[in-house]
């Protein structure tokens, strides 16, 4: 959904979305957590060794791209609220 459409919402409804967005971000990382677990066991497992501590600076400045058109397209405090929920 952009960012139009989504301003088109009924408030309940935009309230509605971001409470789903929530509880989506809150079981992905879940998943993705339970997979990197998971991963990290089998190659220990095949006596691989594990690099624990990767610089995720990396990761960050590759995804700011990403991040700034989600930013773009839902408002700032629209992600915040997403990436804060716990």
């Amino acid at each position: 959904m952009n960012k139009a459409s989504f301003d088109k919402l009924p408030a309940a409804d935009k309230t509605a979305f971001l409470e789903a967005a929530k509880v989506a971000v809150a079981a992905n990382r879940a998943r993705v957590d339970e997979d990197d677990a998971k991963g990290v066991a089998d190659l220990r497992a095949k006596g691989m060794t594990v690099i624990d501590n990767i610089d995720k600076s990396k990761f960050v400045a590759a995804l700011a791209p990403v991040n700034a058109d989600f930013e773009k397209q839902f408002g700032k405090a629209n992600i915040e609220k997403i990436r804060n929920y716990k």
